[in-house]
């Protein structure tokens, strides 16, 4: 069997997987676009890492071919996602992967754990596996730098590309691919592989031909050499026998062929419309012929190799041929029969016959049949008519029997029943068993005020933060979150090293806090992320910025001290088990135990007529109000917990009695980015 068409790209994405679903096999024959195959996505990446000069993305382009692999096995592609992990979240590009220095560890996001407390044998055993991993990168493409760097002729480079090819063992990885490709069921990938190959080469050798001695820069270079890889394609023949041929009228050659199947056959199509976009017209193109001048093909000579290009796609079938065009294009326009269907009609006198993506709307059976064809297939059709049952309208009887004839079957009936379950499915959100929640939470869950406010914002999103615990990849950039921390740290040990020395905030003038605030800012900074701040010019001129902002917030603090009689009684005081201050801890309606835990950045004092004031301080990076409404849906719980903990352990702590006024206990939150409305 064979299936012809005018022009098969039009067909390509559709024929093969329409073939598959039904499990046919099929070869479409035509040639194939070798640009994206692994060995041209490796030769192109490896000179962009040398051109752009080690950027993550080329390296990990050139990575994810896996022609790096080496052949023992010893790194795996595994292992390179763990690099990629890595490289990703270290800030690693350029120099830094050539210079032969050591990698340190994924630098902390945390300002309390900056990686000097020493490694453990994890971290050990993470780095040494990541240099092994460098190194098998920079053992084929630091060479190849090297080289195409010295190299300043067309063949040199050509040489080098090629040194790098065999170095990296290409011609060795290319036959396994075809062999387990071949295993695996795919001649015609198998065959593919064993071809790029000699393709690579012949490309190399016609550049060395055409332009051996000529001086080209790597730019050009890596230029040309993309040019001939787009423009390789490869044809292959038929890898098996029991096969249906797709192809097109003008390159396929049929032989020994009983059905034939033409699609498309519409009206400037079939036959095609010559184009006519050449500088000289018929006439001239007439009189060049007859003085001897050899032309290509003009419009007439085209039409007559159009008309016998069909007569052979008609004549090619021993027992029968069918003839189809569609009535619609993709956007709905109607298209007409070819002449070719006229002519056939005529000669014949037959009928169309209409086809249905969808059985006829009419209850008779007439029709339906043909829709159960493949196991597969009438499955998904069968669905569709119980979807039309489940909406009260009447169905054919037959599409019961289908139905019995799937439930008898036990290959069926698993697929049958998940789509049975989208028939009668409702989207309602179902709550996790207990015993599920147990093994995912425990009995006793610890826990912290942010994470009830995420509760409460979104179930889905805390039960895969601290459910499934599902992390998104570290990137070695500057963040909210980490512009946050710096603030929260440079004002707490500005705070502790003040209370240290027996000073008080509110002596300080405005230069002596713009002063020390800076100082603070320049010793936290080297410890954010690996020294990021310090890595290039664009995260200098952040960080002077920041210590601007947490300067002008000290200030503000400054001036709140002068202005009132607070003075900071704790600091970074943690509470939960064996801390300052006791955890909230009370029993949840399923038996299960709640633990609050968590640190208040700041808690002030005072005296007042009645008893000790206190007062909390929470440090923000952002303008954050206190709204009653958030407060009661509890999405801001978390001033509201800090108090609670204070009133609760307050005098335990304090060994003093505080003040049982409610008006007397008093919130502030300083704004960092905003200090003037602190």
């Amino acid at each position: 069997m064979a299936v012809l068409v005018r022009q098969l790209d039009t067909y390509a994405d559709i024929a093969e997987p329409l073939f598959r679903d039904y499990d046919v096999p099929v070869f479409l024959d035509r040639r194939r676009n070798e640009l994206h195959h692994p060995l041209s996505e490796f030769i192109r990446s490896a000179l962009d890492i040398v051109r752009r000069h080690w950027r993550y993305e080329d390296v990990f382009r050139c990575v994810k071919t896996d022609l790096l692999l080496p052949c023992d096995g010893s790194i795996t592609r595994e292992d390179m996602d763990q690099l990629e992990n890595y490289v990703l979240a270290c800030g690693i590009h350029g120099y830094r992967w050539t210079d032969g220095k050591p990698w340190k560890y994924v630098p902390s996001l945390s300002l309390e754990d900056n990686g000097q407390d020493g490694r453990s044998r994890g971290r050990d055993q993470m780095l040494s596996l990541m240099e092994s991993c460098r190194t098998v990168i920079t053992d084929s493409l630091g060479v190849f730098e090297k080289r195409m760097k010295k190299a300043k002729t067309a063949k040199a480079q050509c040489e080098a590309l090629y040194r790098m090819l065999e170095d990296a063992e290409i011609a060795w990885k290319l036959e396994n691919m075809s062999a387990e490709a071949k295993a695996q069921g795919d001649p015609e990938r198998s065959r593919e592989h064993r071809q790029m190959w000699g393709a690579v080469l012949d490309l190399l050798d016609q550049m060395v031909d055409m332009m051996g001695n000529e001086r080209l820069d790597i730019t050009l270079f890596a230029g040309m050499i993309e040019t001939g890889l787009t423009e390789l394609k490869l044809g292959l023949v038929p890898p098996a026998l029991d096969q249906v041929l797709v192809g097109s009228m003008d390159r396929t050659r049929l032989q020994d062929i009983k059905y034939v199947f033409i699609l498309g056959a519409v009206d400037g199509e079939l036959p095609a419309v010559p184009q006519d976009d050449g500088v000289l017209t018929e006439l001239e193109r007439a009189l060049l012929t007859e003085r001897g001048v050899a032309l290509g093909p003009g419009a007439t000579r085209q039409m007559l190799d159009e008309r016998f290009l069909i007569y052979t796609a008609l004549t090619a079938a021993s027992s029968q041929l069918w003839l189809s065009y569609p009535v619609a294009d993709d956007e709905g326009k109607t298209l007409l029969p070819s002449e070719i269907v006229r002519h056939v009609r005529k000669m014949f006198g037959l009928q169309e016959q209409p086809l249905l993506a969808q059985p006829p709307v009419a209850n008779s059976e007439e029709g339906h049949w043909s829709y159960v064809t493949h196991p597969g297939q009438s499955l998904s059709t069968l669905i569709g008519q119980l979807r039309k049952w489940r909406r009260g309208e009447d169905i054919p009887e037959m599409w019961w029997a289908v139905y019995n004839w799937h439930v008898s079957r036990e290959t069926s009936r698993p697929q049958l029943e998940r789509l049975l379950g989208s028939i009668f499915y409702r989207n309602r959100a179902l709550p996790l068993r207990t015993a599920t929640s147990r093994r995912l939470y425990g009995t006793e869950v610890r826990t912290s005020v942010s994470r009830m406010e995420r509760f409460v914002a979104c179930p889905f999103s805390h039960f895969a933060s601290h459910g499934l615990r599902l992390k998104e990849r570290q990137l070695y950039r500057l963040q909210a979150p980490d512009i946050g921390q710096l603030f929260h740290a440079a004002l707490s040990q500005l705070a502790m090293r003040l209370r240290e020395e027996n000073r008080s905030w509110g002596s300080l003038t405005p230069d002596q806090c713009r002063q020390e605030a800076e100082q603070t800012v320049e010793q936290i900074a080297p410890q954010l992320q690996g020294e990021i701040l310090l890595s290039t010019k664009r995260y200098g001129y952040i960080f002077r910025k920041l210590k601007d902002i947490v300067s002008r917030a000290s200030v503000i603090l400054g001036e709140q001290s002068r202005r009132g009689s607070f003075e900071p009684i704790g600091l970074e005081l943690d509470f939960g088990p064996d801390k300052t201050l006791p955890p909230l801890r009370f029993e949840l309606e399923n038996g299960c135990v709640m633990e609050i835990v968590g640190r208040i950045d700041r808690v002030d004092v005072a005296e007042g007529e009645n008893g000790l004031l206190l007062r909390v301080i929470d440090y923000k990076s952002s303008q954050t109000d206190l709204k009653l409404h958030e407060v009661y849906y509890g999405l801001s719980l978390q001033m509201l917990t800090y108090l609670e903990v204070l009133l609760s352990a307050a005098e335990e702590w304090l060994g003093k009695r505080r003040c049982r006024e409610e008006r007397c206990i008093s919130m502030c939150i300083t704004r960092c980015c905003n200090p003037q409305t602190a």
